[in-house]
């Protein structure tokens, strides 16, 4: 069951605080908002809240760890993204993690923890992941997981957005 409800003004303003840290971009698609709303959801034991400003969704929260949309990407940029090569793309969009020997290329410095973007050879958003190695150990490796994968095309959040975006 999808519960949809708008923020409150002390609400609004704890997000946009939370949102900060995370991306610049997105703090400010959140102050300029006429309305925020909040879609609640449950996947399996994990509880999901997509927030949408003007409703659009530009942020999801997996538990308590808050991340960008991929509906946000097409907006802006997390300055650290990996690109796969055609051969990992259809697995990622299943949810696989990245593996290393799929990345064909890296822009941005990140470490290990770091929000991500998974991009296709063609630039196009697949994936939202949590850095497994920092940009150096994956270019000295060759092999072993890279990226996990929190929020990728395929899974029921992005299923979700898409019926619900504008």
């Amino acid at each position: 069951m999808v519960q949809r409800y708008p923020l409150s003004r002390k609400d609004r303003k704890r997000l946009i605080e939370r949102v900060k840290g995370i991306v610049d971009e997105i703090t400010g698609i959140l102050s300029r908002a006429k309305q925020i709303e909040v879609m609640r959801l449950r996947l399996n034991r994990l509880k999901v809240r997509i927030f949408l400003a003007d409703g659009s969704p530009v942020l999801v929260e997996l538990g308590n760890e808050l991340i960008p949309s991929l509906f946000a990407l097409r907006f802006v940029r997390l300055g650290k993204a990996v690109y796969v090569d055609e051969g990992a793309v259809k697995h990622i969009a299943r949810g696989a993690d990245v593996m290393v020997p799929g990345i064909v290329k890296i822009e941005g410095d990140f470490s290990v923890g770091d929000l991500v973007e998974v991009l296709d050879p063609a630039g196009r958003p697949l994936a939202i992941a949590r850095a497994l190695m920092s940009k150096e150990e994956i270019e000295k490796s060759q092999k072993g997981r890279a990226l996990k994968n929190l929020h990728y095309i395929g899974d029921r959040i992005f299923r979700l957005m898409n019926q619900i975006s504008p």
